[in-house]
């Protein structure tokens, strides 16, 4: 149980003291609010303390974006007589920055450890997003980066950004270049390839830059010959039937009334007679039969 109680009491011993020392050690900082283009983000800043002790400590700022210098650390002896006052210097804001929310730091690792910190903004430019474009036609609705010689090129850009100034250096396929502001139509007349690099900038953003590549062609040769060529359908008539094929012809059918009506009247009344003569045998060899 006295275990206990002197474990307790040497715990908060230990708290008090760190506490008291800690309210007798202050970080000040001193920074502006907000940075813009050109300006270099520094800040001042005062370690005071009421013991004299000598301190390791760090000033420096964190940016979700932006480089950073390595931390360097310092050591100081801080006291009533003394305080330690310091100047940060980190980067100087340029294009390449976005805007963003930082924050400075001062920390003391030891003999204690204590951290002040303190916001400010980084109001850069914003950057411009373009896309440069090389097409066949005005519209341009489908890009290209192969085209004919001869062929009209129409170079243009698309952005969401309204009211920019598109400046561009044309390089040509001999290596002479043109200064030019998109969009920038021309007739291609060297084969080769051609660079555009281009420059879009526009009052509260940051100046994009951007290059394409493309090349002019001399006019692919139409192919033709037999073995490319569609065969023209020839015209189908019927073909002529041969004997084998053909059917044989047969004399249309008549019945016997009408083929003797067709003879000489003599020759009908002598087929009439031999009619009857026979018709007449019959009948008597008929009745001979019968006795």
């Amino acid at each position: 149980m006295n275990k206990q109680k002197i474990t307790a009491l040497a715990c908060l011993f230990f708290l008090c003291l760190g506490t008291a020392f800690a309210q007798e050690t202050a970080v000040e900082i001193k920074i502006k609010s907000e940075f813009g283009l050109g300006d270099t983000v520094s800040f001042d800043y005062n370690i005071t303390s009421d013991t004299s002790q000598e301190m390791t400590f760090a000033a420096f700022i964190n940016c979700p974006t932006a480089p950073l210098p390595p931390l360097w650390q310092q050591t100081a002896t801080i006291g009533p007589s003394s305080p330690h006052s310091g100047h940060a210097e980190f980067l100087s804001v340029d294009e390449s920055i976005e805007p963003q929310t930082c924050t400075a730091y001062v920390q003391i690792f030891s003999p204690i450890t204590l951290k002040q910190e303190k916001e400010f903004k980084i109001e850069a430019k914003p950057g411009i997003e373009i896309e440069i474009k090389a097409c066949k036609e005005e519209a341009c609705r489908e890009t290209s980066t192969v085209f004919n010689k001869g062929q009209i090129i129409v170079l243009t850009y698309a952005s969401a950004i309204e009211g920019l100034a598109v400046n561009a250096t044309l390089e040509f396929p001999d290596k002479t270049t043109k200064e030019i502001t998109l969009p920038y139509s021309f007739t291609a007349e060297q084969t080769g390839t051609y660079n555009l690099a281009a420059t879009a900038s526009n009052e509260g953003y940051r100046s994009s830059e951007q290059t394409i590549q493309f090349g002019v062609i001399e006019k692919e040769p139409e192919i033709t010959g037999p073995e490319w060529a569609t065969p023209e359908p020839e015209a189908i008539t019927p073909a002529a039937a041969t004997p084998a094929a053909q059917e044989p012809k047969t004399a249309p059918s008549t019945g016997i009334i009408e083929t003797i009506a067709g003879l000489p009247l003599m020759t009908q009344a002598a087929i009439v007679f031999v009619g009857i003569a026979a018709i007449l045998s019959m009948i008597w060899l008929v009745q001979k039969l019968r006795k």
